[in-house]
């Protein structure tokens, strides 16, 4: 089972007891919670111990203030947490019991608000993901939760959370960056997904100039496309551009980049002041299969105006070191 999905099931085994009325709902108390703090950005990659309760302002701060109720036993913060007449039905009327099975989270690595979609003034979707210790994070276990505004205060509606399928995503989704893996260890698997990043589908690409190295990327890979002369001419680039190739084997059988290939800036690492590298994927086809080439391309900064380094054609995950994700957009 989703480990999401499983977790949100916890409250099963506290029993199923009656709904609170909203008389019973005095029971419980916001005034024993410590007093909120700034939640963290949404799409920050956060670890178990720096989870914080940031109060009910905003869907992000609700979601996270639960995670912070789970990761604390916090029987009081879960119930507030929630939608009001699903809190003894989740969590129970015992804080004992509730500290017990919360046990099940003590395995908790991180927690990640990657997406948002809004439904209604008063209704919002969160794509999320939990990781526990030892996981990668190659998997994508992300989940959607629905949360709700009832008067000012933002609540977690346990009655819709559902495995993140790829037919959530629209044009009314907002994106909170890179979908983190866990911090790479000798023999696993690279940090980062080569679809995640910054899309550059050919067809979208355009002469977006050279200040910064991201932008200065797409622009060559327009003027290459375009074959423009007169623009290669004002570009800072130090030496001329090859033309495109035709479709050209790569070292992955089977396998062609040609110039219908979509290519991704996936992350990059500042290597100096006027030195950056960007992780680059471009897509490869070929009989029905599918696959990635992932190089690493150097931009150097001369004036204000970036331009193409030396290409190096292999990617090693001793590269992701001291590296940043690209945000996930697509130009």
């Amino acid at each position: 089972m989703n480990l999401s999905i499983r977790r949100w099931m916890v409250p099963v085994a506290f029993g199923l007891f009656t709904i609170l009325t909203g008389a019973a709902w005095s029971l419980f108390s916001s005034s024993s919670l410590p007093p909120p703090q700034p939640a963290h950005p949404p799409g920050t990659f956060i670890l178990k111990k720096d989870l914080v309760f940031a109060g009910y302002a905003t869907p992000e701060a609700a979601l996270e203030s639960l995670f912070w109720s789970f990761a604390n036993a916090d029987h009081n913060g879960a119930v507030t947490s929630v939608v009001t007449n699903q809190a003894i039905r989740e969590f129970g009327r015992d804080p004992k019991k509730f500290r017990e099975q919360a046990k099940e989270f003590d395995d908790l690595a991180s927690f990640q608000i990657l997406a948002r979609k809004d439904i209604a003034d008063d209704k919002v979707e969160l794509r999320f993901e939990e990781l526990d210790k030892g996981a990668d994070g190659t998997d994508d276990s992300s989940s959607i939760v629905v949360l709700l505004k009832v008067g000012a205060e933002w609540k977690v509606d346990f009655s819709v959370v559902r495995d993140y399928k790829t037919n959530w995503d629209d044009a009314n989704i907002i994106r909170y960056g890179h979908r983190e893996l866990a911090p790479s260890k000798p023999g696993s698997k690279p940090r980062y997904s080569p679809i995640d990043g910054i899309v550059l589908p050919p067809a979208h690409l355009k002469d977006v100039g050279y200040a910064t190295p991201e932008d200065a990327f797409e622009t060559e890979q327009w003027v290459l496309r375009h074959l423009d002369q007169g623009r290669s001419t004002a570009s800072p680039a130090p030496e001329p551009r090859p033309k495109p190739a035709a479709a050209s084997k790569t070292p992955h059988a089977g396998l062609v980049v040609d110039g219908d290939s979509t290519m991704h800036i996936i992350a990059k690492k500042q290597v100096a002041p006027d030195k950056v590298e960007l992780l680059i994927g471009t897509e490869m086809r070929g009989d029905g299969a599918f696959g990635f080439m992932m190089t690493i391309q150097e931009m150097v900064k001369v004036d204000d105006a970036w331009k193409f380094g030396a290409l190096k054609t292999e990617f090693s995950k001793d590269w992701e070191n001291d590296s940043e994700p690209e945000p996930n957009i697509k130009r």
